[in-house]
Order: C-alpha cells, then structure tokens, then sequence
C-alpha cells in the first residue's frame, strides 16, 4: 500500500478535524456516509457536499469519509449528479469520494475497509477511533487483514497508541 501525498495530505487533514470533535459528539456513525431520507434531506445532502455545510447543517449521521466536507475536503461537482427518474433529487457518490483519500480504483479494499468499513460500527463506532485507524495507516503500520476479512475487537490493541 502506497499512498501518494495528496492522499496522505487529506487523510491527515481528516484525522486532524476528527480529533477536533467534541469526545461526545453525536453525528457519527461508521455504517453509513449520510442518510438522505426524503427530499428535504437530500437536498441538504447534496447542499453539504458542495459546500462543506458542517454536519449538523444537514441533521444526518456520517462515517469518516461523511465529514470529509467539513473537514475541508469538498465533494468534487462532477461526483453530484441529479437523479434522471425525480427532479430535485441528488446523488451523492459517497464512493467515489472516499477514493480521494485512498487513491486506490474501488472500495472495499483492505485499506478502504481498515479506514471507512462499516463493521467498525460494530467493534469501535467513535470518530476517535475512525482518526486513530487514519493515523496508524499514516505511520506506516500495515493493515491487519485481507480482503474478505472484518474488523475485530483484536484490532483495537493496533491503533490505541494514536487515539488522542
């Protein structure tokens, strides 16, 4: 796993403002990037997105790679698109977002899961712990599992030394 400086850059830079979060903050959660629900909703989505609205703007939960706008890293326009079945409604392309931080061509890689996987929802479902994961790919550690392999409780032991 090599990644460029941009991907370095903007995973520091997404660690940085993860870590800025309150210890109790309450709009995160690691099964899910933004739950656009109705119109309203996604069209605040898309509204974020483009603009790094904050996430409590939006009123919606998000992973990591949901708080990349407001950590400064804006969805690129190409990566909004309307929906060509309902006027008004966005598609935010969530996915392929989150390929800016990894620099790899898909998601659900073993660095794209260590990272943003949404089964850490269930062992550590913290923005600490999403920012320690980012700091310990950071230093160089290697990823612990393969492909078709999930985060495990074992694995928090690998990056508790870089949970502020």
């Amino acid at each position: 796993m090599t990644l460029q400086p941009i991907n370095r850059e903007r995973l520091d830079k997404l660690a940085t403002y993860l870590e800025s979060l309150p210890e109790d903050y309450q709009h995160f959660e690691m099964s899910g990037y933004l739950f656009a629900l109705d119109e309203e909703a996604n069209e605040a989505e898309a509204h974020y997105a483009q603009h790094n609205g904050g996430v409590p703007s939006c009123g919606t939960a998000a992973c990591a790679v949901g708080h990349g706008p407001a950590a400064g890293i804006l969805m690129p326009e190409c990566l909004i698109t309307e929906s060509p079945h309902v006027s008004g409604k966005f598609y935010v392309d969530w996915d392929d977002y989150s390929l800016l931080f990894t620099g790899e061509d898909c998601s659900n890689t073993p660095l794209w899961e260590w990272l943003f996987g949404g089964s850490w929802s269930y062992i550590d479902n913290h923005h600490r712990g999403a920012a320690a994961r980012i700091r310990y790919v950071l230093a160089g550690r290697e990823i612990p599992f393969g492909p078709y392999d999930l985060p495990a409780e074992r694995h928090l032991e690998l990056y508790k030394e870089f949970r502020k």
